[in-house]
């Protein structure tokens, strides 16, 4: 029996020898379909099915500030810096929330001077992405809101370029617009920063929420900052509409109250929306993942198929 599978194959083996043309159109076929399933398969656990490297992924939702006039059109899709610091501080549909500003500075001690990426964070941040360091800690309750330390954490790849790995940098000033920070750690390899506003943006240097670039509208109702940013880990049983719902009078009430007397603002509301941290950093890709795999099956069937004709048919 052995013997005679083995003949066939070898027969099947001379016979397609002789033809060439027909083994490249069958290999090139069968390579570009498959292949193409591999990537989507791949894309797709990666959109789909892969965890985000933060503990209580399903729980973690940005807040956006969404405002619309009187006609109920969207207006805007932003905090303003007195309505964010009222939330924080009034909000009871979180069991941790993080503040982060985004924006850029000049390190001014260093030779060289290198513009950096720089974000400003409440003490909650790291702790609720699940950050580790490198060296040093993260910050601290005493480095909370209102506070004004002068700390900062360096990022891994900052502290490999601009200060090349030195051992003993925990301690060491690093001098931001004319201000001198203590540097107090340096965060991990392989820690993932959550790209929330701006797609391949990496931080390079980490402050403490007061030493914020918007603390010129800290006091103004009626001026927004598209970088003023409130992430919160969803208590355990609420679900996002509801969470919603609840902080809509927190947010609104407030707001219309301090806007009453500009009449720009008359019949304006503003409303609270959450979003899950995975379609925030993903996006709301998986319609669009689920149609490209059940497209890719279809070509592998089709093209098998085909093969399997032209088998026959050469038979």
């Amino acid at each position: 029996m052995m013997s005679q599978l083995t003949y066939q194959y070898k027969q099947a083996w001379a016979s397609l020898r002789k033809k060439p043309g027909f083994i490249a159109t069958v290999v090139t076929t069968m390579g570009l379909t498959l292949g193409s399933l591999l990537c989507v398969f791949t894309l797709a656990y990666y959109l789909l099915a892969k965890p985000l490297p933060y503990p209580d992924q399903d729980r973690l939702f940005l807040v956006d500030h969404v405002m619309k006039n009187s006609e109920q059109a969207h207006m805007a899709t932003a905090f303003t810096y007195p309505g964010l610091i009222h939330l924080y501080e009034n909000q009871d549909s979180f069991d941790t929330t993080a503040l982060a500003y985004y924006g850029q500075d000049v390190l001014t001690s260093l030779p060289n001077q290198p513009t950096l990426n720089t974000t400003y964070v409440s003490p909650e941040w790291f702790p609720m992405l699940g950050a580790e360091m490198e060296l040093g800690r993260a910050f601290e309750s005493t480095e909370a809101v209102d506070t004004n330390q002068p700390v900062a954490i360096l990022s891994y790849k900052t502290w490999q370029d601009e200060f090349a790995q030195t051992p003993d940098i925990i301690g060491k000033k690093v001098e931001f617009s004319g201000i001198s920070f203590r540097v107090i750690g340096v965060l991990a390899e392989h820690f993932f920063e959550p790209q929330i506003r701006l797609t391949g943006r990496e931080t390079g240097v980490w402050f403490p929420w007061d030493y914020n670039l918007a603390q010129n509208i800290e006091t103004s109702w009626s001026n927004i900052s598209g970088s003023l940013t409130f992430v919160g880990k969803l208590k355990v049983g609420l679900s996002p509409s509801q969470a919603e719902q609840q902080l809509k009078p927190i947010v609104n009430d407030t707001w219309v109250e301090k806007v009453s007397g500009m009449s720009f603002f008359d019949g304006w509301t503003v409303t609270p929306e959450l979003q899950s941290m995975k379609v925030v950093i993903l996006g709301d890709r998986e319609l669009t993942v689920w149609l490209l795999l059940a497209g890719v099956i279809g070509l592998v069937l089709i093209a098998t198929a085909n093969i399997a004709n032209l088998f026959v048919s050469r038979t």
